[in-house]
């Protein structure tokens, strides 16, 4: 009799999972297809994961928690300098979005499909890189490198055009990811009027 495939690894679990969910998308996505891909029967998952919830909730944790460590190492690489900090965490941010283009759409789509009990914490996450964003942009304000301006859809307008580009960027494509975050980060800068000593901070 051969013998059935043990139960990989949380983190194997998690990775295919992922690359599913973002081929087919969370709510068209069994469980039963995730354990198909692996090769193991479907109640084998229960050794980790309750239900679907739970598994799209450990992807989000891991990615978010991982991707905010990013934009802080940003944040402290920045201390006093106004224009490196606002330049590196729009640099950041396009990069994130090649990088975990994979969790970057999927935890676009996600949060409509969770219990309310289970949105306050990915809200919170969200939020948190968000602070970065803003507090980047004001400390920019305050410092004349860009002029007044809405905070808030500035913001909207960066996390868009990162979460477009998580779509269309195909590793086999014309262009390298440094030159599409180098080309993007200068873009959204002059759209919101970077000054020179700004611009000067990109990559």
């Amino acid at each position: 009799m051969p013998k059935k495939p043990e139960f990989p690894r949380r983190e194997e679990f998690l990775n295919a999972a992922l690359a599913r969910f973002s081929r087919s998308g969370y709510s068209a996505t069994s469980t039963r297809e995730i354990c198909a891909d692996l090769n193991i029967v479907p109640s084998a998952m229960y050794n980790y994961f309750p239900s679907k919830e739970a598994v799209i909730l450990a992807i989000e944790e891991r990615e978010m928690t991982q991707m905010l460590e990013v934009y802080q190492s940003v944040v402290l690489a920045t201390d006093g300098q106004p224009a490196a900090r606002l330049a590196g965490l729009v640099t950041c941010t396009f990069e994130q979005a090649i990088v975990r283009r994979a969790s970057w759409r999927l935890m676009a789509d996600m949060i409509r499909s969770l219990q309310p009990e289970n949105r306050e914490h990915v809200i919170e996450r969200r939020d948190a890189v968000e602070r970065m964003v803003r507090n980047g942009l004001e400390q920019a304000i305050e410092a004349k490198l860009i002029p007044p301006q809405d905070i808030k859809l500035a913001c909207l307008q960066l996390f868009s055009m990162a979460e477009g580009m998580s779509g269309w960027y195909r590793t086999d494509g014309a262009y390298a990811p440094s030159h599409i975050t180098s080309h993007a980060t200068l873009f959204f800068l002059r759209a919101i009027g970077a000054s020179e000593g700004l611009l000067q901070h990109a990559p």
